[in-house]
């Protein structure tokens, strides 16, 4: 029954979540993320729900040993350090890449370069982009890959899984160009790395808000 029940969400979660960001044509909208979003505070309110109800009732994996709080914290601090350096690097190398190979430059920053946000844009920007970081952390590095993983013990059936949802998460960037989709690529590896070391999404959406807020700040002060 609980199996039926996580495909039944699963699939919800593919057309109504996912399918619909691979149709996204345009970047014209970044700047939105400078003032209120609805559509932010419903992928947070999305977010919470589906990370709690896979923690507390649809988790199938065996629960793992109670370990001591303060070697909790340090793994996430560790691997929360860890991802941040391992997504900047990868911005950087993408970046590098892109120099050379012109037809890969994203469009995205210069959507943002003329903007001149003030504190309120700031806060909204803050506040958009936690809820950004922790809808995606709980769609593409829990609901869907340990939904898809609950299904076999074949482990090259497992790696297929991964794969495909890397590529739902790296195809969800296309209207950024194709270096951004490069980047939400590997990005996405070291984040789901975060998320199997953890055990949570906690340390993933830390490093994926501060990995994002930099990037706009950089382009912001470019």
């Amino acid at each position: 029954m609980k199996k039926k029940y996580i495909l039944i969400q699963l699939c919800a979660v593919l057309i109504l979540l996912v399918l619909p960001t691979l149709t996204v044509s345009s970047s014209g909208q970044m700047s939105a993320i400078f003032s209120f979003s609805f559509f932010s505070l419903v992928q947070l309110f999305l977010a919470l729900i589906l990370d709690a109800e896979w923690r507390i009732f649809l988790n199938p994996r065996e629960v793992p040993a109670r370990k001591n709080f303060f070697s909790v914290i340090l793994n996430h601090l560790q691997w929360t350090s860890i991802t941040i350096g391992l997504l900047m690097f990868t911005y950087a190398a993408i970046t590098v890449l892109s120099l050379f190979l012109s037809q890969l430059l994203s469009h995205s920053e210069q959507n943002l370069q003329n903007i001149s946000p003030g504190i309120t844009n700031i806060l909204f920007l803050i506040i958009n982009v936690f809820c950004a970081s922790y809808y995606e952390e709980v769609i593409y590095r829990q609901t869907i890959p340990e939904s898809l993983l609950s299904f076999t013990e074949n482990k090259y059936i497992k790696i297929l899984f991964e794969l495909l949802t890397l590529m739902l998460f790296a195809l969800g960037h296309l209207y950024l160009g194709i270096a951004a989709v490069a980047n939400a690529f590997i990005c996405g590896i070291f984040l789901r790395l975060c998320r199997i070391k953890t055990g949570s999404v906690s340390s993933g959406t830390a490093a994926h808000f501060i990995y994002n807020m930099t990037l706009f700040i950089f382009i912001l002060l470019s």
